[in-house]
């Protein structure tokens, strides 16, 4: 057992530290991969732009009466929470397809299995930077952050940017070995969609907070908003955040190491 255990995580440390150097193979390709998805349209890669705006107002505009009445930092709050929460599930959802959409790539090249997470990985980044500019729009309106604190909030969104490595590997495996798994995937998400407090205030549930608490998306959103609300993530927040991170890493890197060679015979 420790002999197994030891073999794949050398293995898997190998793959991606090869991946990793290799940066050839999934840099330039992930940033072609997400922009040649808006070609020949008209504003490109800024449609991403434009959908968060519209998400961001709609959500803002009606639930801002029932939800956030009397809450100065609701539309803050929302904004931030509503970009966050799509960079973590359309990274999810998509991972479920990470090595089946390079199928051919995979079977006919001989680069390391990693670099198609780190090529998924920069797609992701790409989108979320596209999403960005919504998010600085409405902070300048608000009057916020200080340096302090977008500092601390971009601490945060590193750890969510992290969390996202190992869970594509790991969503990309399972996606590859049960093709049942992605549309298992997304209706997960939809439904943890309104589970989370992305445009509700997890305190909004009295006795039924403890809901709010026990979901992991909770904590890793709120490392990223609370600064910028000029309010300080709570320590079980960080707590959840840095178990469920080292937790994460360690298993996928036993799980990857031990199967990413059975990927060719699963696609």
């Amino acid at each position: 057992m420790t002999r197994s255990l030891s073999a794949a995580l050398a293995s898997g440390s190998s793959d991606i530290a090869r991946s990793v150097r290799h940066t050839a193979l999934w840099a330039m390709p992930g940033w072609f991969d997400f922009v040649l998805a808006y070609r020949r349209t008209l504003l490109g890669p800024f449609w991403e732009t434009v959908a968060m705006g519209v998400w961001v107002a709609g959500l803002g505009v009606v639930f801002g009466r029932s939800l956030g009445e009397g809450d100065q930092d609701y539309f803050a709050y929302v904004t931030v929470g509503v970009v966050a929460w799509f960079y973590m599930s359309s990274v999810a959802t998509s991972s479920a397809e990470l090595f089946r959409s390079k199928d051919s790539m995979i079977l006919s090249h001989g680069n390391p299995l990693y670099t198609y997470v780190l090529r998924h990985a920069v797609v992701g980044v790409a989108r979320l930077l596209m999403h960005m500019p919504v998010l600085i729009a409405v902070m300048a309106v608000e009057g916020r952050p200080s340096l302090a604190q977008a500092g601390m909030s971009a601490l945060g969104l590193a750890s969510v940017v992290f969390a996202s490595l190992w869970a594509s590997a790991l969503i990309g495996l399972a996606g590859a070995r049960y093709a049942d798994f992605k549309h298992m995937l997304v209706l997960a998400t939809r439904f943890l969609f309104f589970a989370t407090p992305v445009f509700w205030r997890a305190g909004s549930l009295g006795d039924r907070a403890v809901l709010a608490a026990a979901n992991p998306f909770t904590h890793f959103i709120d490392v990223v908003r609370a600064p910028l609300l000029g309010e300080a993530p709570s320590e079980i927040a960080w707590t959840v955040v840095l178990a469920t991170n080292v937790a994460g890493a360690c298993v996928a890197l036993f799980f990857y190491g031990r199967h990413h060679r059975n990927v060719v015979f699963w696609l």
